[in-house]
């Protein structure tokens, strides 16, 4: 699967070239997240997470498909809440381990500016870690995904933008961020 993704971009950036004049194109980036993460039944305090992203997609004047994939640089040390009859809940090491993003992008595009929406869905991996007994607990959250943004235009081809996402949010968890992209485009 990735291996066809990856071809598919390839072959797709091998014609790009001839497309960066014009009101369509790919573009490529990257840059960080910092990941709010809310579970009130269980954690005693927000967790917060660093996160590295890559960024892909292709646009049409107002509109865009994307792809979002991060990766967490960090854990974070939490107590749970006290079960009833504890004085002191469980120590966790929480780590956000990696998610997946795939986003309609509605854009307004100006000569030096352009402000956008993602409106699509995020798969995100979780774990903590407890060192009292020596387990592990894995989680996959999935659900719709949405985000607004505004980019500046550095140079011709190179973007950078700051954004809020809502990456997703369950009955069990939220998890929204606000991040910083730097994209170049095609």
């Amino acid at each position: 699967m990735i291996r066809a993704a990856v071809s598919v971009v390839c072959c797709l950036l091998l014609a790009a070239p001839a497309a960066a004049e014009r009101d369509f194109g790919l573009y490529l980036g990257g840059g960080g997240l910092l990941v709010a993460a809310k579970d009130q039944d269980v954690f005693e305090k927000d967790l917060s997470y660093r996160v590295a992203e890559f960024v892909g997609g292709a646009y049409w004047r107002w509109l865009g498909l994307e792809m979002r994939a991060g990766q967490g640089l960090a854990n974070e040390t939490v107590r749970l809440n006290p079960a009833p009859g504890e004085d002191f809940g469980r120590l966790a090491e929480t780590s956000l381990d990696n998610y997946t993003s795939y986003y309609l992008r509605l854009q307004y595009d100006h000569d030096v500016a352009h402000a956008y929406t993602l409106i699509g869905s995020t798969t995100l991996n979780s774990s903590s870690y407890f060192p009292d007994d020596n387990s592990v607990s894995r989680n996959i959250s999935s659900g719709m995904s949405w985000g607004l943004g505004l980019g500046l235009k550095v140079s011709k081809r190179v973007h950078a933008s700051l954004e809020y996402r809502s990456l997703v949010e369950s009955d069990i968890d939220t998890f929204t961020g606000i991040g910083f992209n730097l994209l170049f485009r095609f």
